[in-house]
């Protein structure tokens, strides 16, 4: 299995399938559990806590509730009763079963054939930023090989360190209209779009930066405006298609949103349906432990 299995955002029977064709062995960060692990008793959700948890102290992974293994390798699907237990369920689970909440956690059920009482649930763990989790238990747990073991005291102590790493992510984005103008070569629109992020860990994020560039945009004339000083924009070497580049050089307090970037994009009117409908902008956000990637459709776009 390649990176591209964890990166997805949708997942599907098919993935599955392929999971249990090529034998995809469990590992650090992935676990198959049986349909007979989710369980209203107290066992069960004790131990499924005590999994979440342990991904979520070490390295992030995927658990896949509905895949029975042997030997560590998927052998076939073994579907959960959705109707009995809910993707609201299983959060509910975990989050009343593991101090502190873990941010960031994604559960993906798939239905087979749309049958609800056929369904696998994907639940994808981050490394958490304000781990150590403590399991309903009592304890500290982590992934060992194919398994979910207690955690030394010394371990513990080095996760503490890993709270004083700041994390940004990407909290929203905003596009509104502002005015239509007749230029000298036709009839133009201008967009307002701006992009917030949040500090989601427990520390001080100092500096921060984020770029981003159009896809789809070649021909509809765009031009692009900036309302702050700490905002630059350069054309690509290769394309029309603008680099656009933000960054903070103030402090974002944990919890804080900072609006990192601010601009206008001018487009000739009779381009604009082609920019609703089908160009992106894409964004890499730099934050002093990190860089993540992610896409957004412009007809996506919020407004303000």
């Amino acid at each position: 299995m390649g990176l591209s299995f964890f990166d997805k955002e949708m997942y599907s029977y098919e993935d599955l399938v392929n999971l249990i064709e090529n034998q995809i062995e469990e590992s650090i960060n992935l676990d198959y559990k049986s349909a007979k692990s989710l369980d209203n008793t107290d066992l069960k959700k004790r131990e499924l806590a005590k999994d979440v948890s342990a991904f979520a102290n070490s390295d992030g992974g995927i658990i896949i509730y509905g895949i029975q293994e042997e030997n560590h390798k998927p052998t076939r699907l073994d579907f959960v009763n959705g109707n009995e237990y809910t993707k609201e369920w299983l959060e509910n689970v975990i989050d009343s079963n593991i101090q502190q909440k873990i941010h960031g956690i994604k559960i993906y059920p798939i239905r087979i054939n749309s049958d609800i009482k056929e369904t696998v649930y994907v639940v994808k763990i981050p490394s958490s930023s304000s781990a150590p989790h403590i399991s309903a238990d009592k304890k500290y747990y982590r992934r060992y090989n194919f398994k979910s073991v207690p955690m030394e005291e010394y371990e513990v102590r080095l996760l503490y360190n890993r709270t004083s790493r700041a994390e940004v992510d990407i909290h929203s984005l905003f596009m509104n209209f502002k005015e239509e103008y007749d230029g000298p070569s036709g009839e133009k629109l201008i967009y307002d779009i701006e992009v917030y992020v949040i500090n989601s860990s427990n520390s001080i994020e100092k500096h921060c930066k984020i770029e981003g560039t159009f896809e789809n945009v070649e021909g509809l004339g765009i031009e692009v405006s900036f309302s702050s000083q700490n905002i630059k924009h350069r054309r690509s070497f290769d394309s029309n298609i603008r680099l656009l580049i933000g960054y903070n050089d103030s402090p974002i307090f944990p919890g804080e949103i900072f609006p990192i970037l601010q601009f206008s994009v001018i487009i000739d009117k009779v381009s604009n349906d082609h920019f609703l409908n089908n160009a992106s902008l894409k964004l890499k956000l730099f934050d002093s432990s990190s860089a993540k990637k992610t896409d957004f459709k412009i007809r996506d776009l919020k407004k303000l």
